[in-house]
């Protein structure tokens, strides 16, 4: 969830070069590095959109809880991965 969380940083991180730990990602996950921290980050932004406890929070709001460092990038990867925009996905919460 950390915005400025790049492969050299995790590598860096985990004491491991950052080749390797990206073909370490693509071999587990199938994903490149950006697609994989994506995931987890929708799937926090999700997890807060349906939770009444975060209503207080906006849908950006919840995109930089998240990790995201723009509106356009959170909105683009939601709707790519979720396949709704994040405030249909808010809204089918409450029906």
């Amino acid at each position: 969830l950390e915005p400025e969380l790049n492969l050299f940083g995790l590598s860096v991180m985990v004491g491991m070069p950052h080749r390797y730990l990206s073909q370490l990602i693509k071999a587990h996950s199938d994903q490149n590095f950006n697609r994989f921290i994506n995931i987890y980050r929708i799937k926090s932004a999700c997890e807060k959109l349906a939770d009444p406890a975060f209503d207080h929070l906006s849908i950006i709001g919840v995109a930089y809880d998240a990790g995201f460092k723009s509106k356009s990038s959170f909105y683009a990867t939601f709707q790519e991965i979720v396949g709704v925009s994040p405030a249909e996905y808010k809204e089918r919460r409450t029906i």
